[in-house]
């Protein structure tokens, strides 16, 4: 789960007080982008658009070159392939954005005549649907609701309320909303399922559906918006409410969902304020729910948290390639036509401004495990072809993932773990490394809180033997999945270090009873039991079998005298009995699909230890929540989740130089088979070992510049391979002397000139390259 901030400087309420407050405005007004100005008039301060001063700013706008060239290249909705619902190739997309950049009707030719296309195309009930593309399967329309809504709200958007084809629709639409298991919503595909009881018609609801449904609806008068849709406005906030529980129709409620992608056409906090925020009898005082009321300002934080700076202006963090010619299509620029769309969006919310600004950080969902089976997919972003992405945009979303340059996304340890799904803990300080690297050093204390007080961490072994931290809610998973091949590891090790079954069964109780009273070490448990084995091999193999826990070190969170604790007491609500391998398997090759993807089968089989048969029956257990890609550079077919395409599509690094110590066994590093993604074959001796093991790596911009170590004797030391630059060098040593002061370094980090091959290094070695 994610806690969303922007930055270090200025308070939620702060940011909120200024992108409600008249400077913003102002700061619009005096920019030099016409359509900033014109959605600013039109829409915050309610001048009429043939006001003189809103009607320049509109002319301005639509003589943009940015606007000829969109009118110009707009899809043909009979036969273009739009590919995506998510893309300005989606004629409704590109209309929307045009009526926001101010072009109305009469304008341009090519618009008017693309809304007549929209409109000739319906089904048998008056639903407006996508023609099916020529490459598409099938032949006929695609019937999906989010077509037919989308089109209706650009039909209102430009004033064709009167057409009698945008009657019959806005008519279907309100005998098209279900009840589903959030409430009254929309479903993607167009209603034809089984009927239940009372014909009533269950569904699985559609957020975006739903969103431009409210949306389109909204632009109606009052009067005449029937109260049927105030139900729908608060299934989406139950939908929030229900975020951690459920992905209804493959959409979450994450990194995605907070930071707004520029040009803003798919669902996300924005769209849903945009569909919620017109009918107040779902939120407001009096009629309200205050659940409903709660979860708004909830969302409303969460947008502001995650996009508006200390001056209440909007910066894209997300944006979509080709769009310069406009500020939001700038990243990291403040933005003016951002900030008028976010505060005109704000508007009717402003009995909420206290709420919003009080509310607590948000915990957020970064994935969902599928552990109530839920099928995710993409909702109507359908792949409509196979995609292929350049290595960067691999690189980037990678970054993203893992928390790496991403200073507006600040998120707790338990987020980060299940993003990256484990941590591993190759030596003591690897996982705490990691997580102040990506998280900053104030995350060092919540990261031991959350493995040995709050217990919502564990360290566990698990994939390929090794030592990870995961979150306690995934424990199920991972044991299931990968704990067979582990306990035979060390029960033959036990064998070998001649502990007999009956030997262990002795020990294990009595080292259950002891620890009856609380923690003890190796050391304390073995003066008092007085073992004639080797009780540390007997204490693995325990905590392997889910008996005991490791838990907080005698000596410290990094230190190496582990306590350990019975697994019952510490975890009393986690059963690691509850899954059965084949879906044990499929939960955890989907959640490392969905945090390391695209990943090839090779990468699924070696990652997890699954082997190459069971990583492939998981994979076509998965196959229609799957996209096959291809991949610059990558030399067999890889593997995508739906839900995830479009951060591909959207991925890059923010802002440079992005700096990453990683620590040795770093989870980035270690996350595939192929080592070249983020290694370049100059540095790959200096990074991995024989087995794939990695040494302390210095990552800037995606790719490892060199190696760092923090030695026993408390020197930070740092290698550069000759392709880091000075201003890489700099930004490598700030990173580092904050580690130092940390982790307790004697003395400023300094760089080394030589550094080993590691190929045949021993474990230590690895860890300690230039000790």
């Amino acid at each position: 789960m994610t806690a969303l901030t922007v930055g270090p400087a200025g308070s939620r309420a702060d940011r909120l007080a200024a992108l409600l407050g008249d400077s913003l405005v102002e700061w619009v007004l005096a920019s030099d982008e016409p359509a900033a100005r014109f959605v600013a008039r039109t829409r915050i301060l309610d001048q009429p658009e043939d006001s003189p001063a809103a009607d320049a700013d509109r002319r301005a706008s639509i003589a943009s070159r940015i606007v000829r060239e969109l009118v110009d290249t707009l899809p043909a909705w009979s036969s273009d392939d739009f590919g995506r619902r998510d893309s300005v190739r989606y004629l409704p997309n590109a209309l929307l954005l045009l009526h926001d950049l101010g072009v109305r009707s009469g304008d341009f030719p090519r618009v008017d005549a693309a809304l007549e296309s929209m409109l000739e195309h319906r089904d048998r009930h008056g639903r407006f649907v996508a023609p099916r593309p020529a490459r598409a399967a099938g032949s006929g329309p695609a019937a999906a609701l989010c077509d037919s809504h989308a089109v209706t709200e650009v039909a209102l958007r430009f004033g064709l309320r009167d057409d009698p084809r945008v009657e019959r629709a806005l008519e279907q639409m309100l005998v098209d909303m279900r009840r589903s298991d959030h409430g009254r919503a929309w479903c993607c595909e167009a209603p034809r399922g089984r009927i239940r009881l009372f014909g009533r018609q269950e569904c699985e609801m559609c957020p975006h559906a739903t969103v431009i449904g409210l949306r389109a609806l909204a632009l109606l008068p009052a009067r005449e918006r029937p109260s049927l849709v105030e139900e729908a406005a608060r299934t989406l906030l139950a939908t929030w409410r229900r975020r951690t529980e459920e992905r209804p129709s493959g959409f979450g409620h994450g990194y995605q969902f907070a930071t707004i992608s520029w040009p803003h056409l798919w669902y996300d906090a924005l769209a849903v304020v945009e569909a919620v925020a017109p009918y107040p009898a779902a939120w407001g005082d009096e009629q309200g729910d205050p659940a409903d009321r709660n979860a708004l300002a909830e969302i409303v934080a969460v947008l502001v948290d995650a996009n508006v700076d200390d001056r209440g202006r909007v910066v894209p963090h997300r944006v979509a390639a080709g769009f310069r010619d406009l500020s939001i299509g700038r990243k990291g620029e403040p933005s003016p036509l951002g900030s008028a769309l976010v505060r005109a969006a704000l508007r009717p919310l402003a009995s909420l401004a206290d709420d919003i600004a009080t509310a607590a950080p948000v915990e957020i969902p970064a994935r969902h495990d599928g552990s109530r089976g839920t099928r995710e997919r993409a909702g109507c972003a359908v792949l409509l072809e196979r995609p292929r992405y350049a290595m960067a945009s691999l690189v980037a979303r990678q970054l993203q993932r893992q928390h790496i340059g991403t200073p507006w996304l600040h998120a707790t340890p338990e987020t980060l773990v299940s993003d990256v799904v484990a941590l591993p803990a190759i030596e003591p300080r690897a996982p705490y490394l990691a997580i102040a690297d990506r998280l900053g050093l104030r995350a060092l204390d919540r990261a031991v809180d959350a493995l040995y007080e709050r217990r919502t961490l564990a360290l566990f072994r698990c994939m390929r033997g090794g030592l990870h931290v995961v979150r306690s809610d995934m424990l199920p998973v991972v044991a299931a999945a990968t704990g067979r091949a582990v306990r035979h590891h060390s029960a033959r090790y036990l064998g070998a270090r001649g502990v007999t079954p009956r030997h262990y069964e002795i020990l294990a109780s009595q080292v259950l009873e002891e620890l009856d009273e609380g923690p003890l070490t190796a050391r304390e448990l073995r003066a008092r039991i007085h073992p004639h084995a080797d009780l540390s091999a007997v204490l693995t193999h325990m905590c392997n079998e889910g008996l005991l826990l490791r838990d907080l070190p005698e000596d410290g969170p990094y230190g190496r005298r582990t306590r350990f604790t019975r697994f019952d007491l510490a975890l009393p609500g986690v059963r690691l009995d509850s899954l059965d391998e084949d879906r044990a398997a499929r939960e955890l090759v989907r959640a490392y699909v969905r945090a390391y993807g695209p990943v090839t089968e090779a990468d699924v089989a070696w990652w997890t230890g699954l082997g190459p048969r069971r990583a492939a029956r998981a994979l076509a257990e998965l196959d229609d929540e799957l996209a096959e890609v291809d991949v610059e550079g990558f030399e067999q077919t890889a593997f995508v989740h739906l839900a995830d395409a479009d951060e591909l599509e959207s991925a890059a690094i923010p802002g440079r130089p992005v700096v990453a110590l990683l620590p040795a066994g770093d989870a980035l590093l270690t996350s595939r088979r192929q080592r070249s993604m983020f290694v370049p074959d100059a540095v790959r001796g200096l990074v991995f070992d024989a087995r794939g093991r990695s040494a302390p790596a210095i990552l800037v911009d995606g790719v490892a510049r060199g190696i760092w170590d923090l030695s026993p004797s408390g020197s930070l030391l740092l290698y550069a391979a000759p392709s880091l630059d000075d201003k890489g060098r700099s930004a490598v040593e700030a990173g580092a002397e904050a580690l130092a002061a940390a982790f307790g370094a004697s003395e400023d980090p300094r760089w080394v000139h030589e550094a080993p091959e590691l190929r045949d290094a021993p474990l230590r070695r690895l860890v300690h390259p230039l000790s």
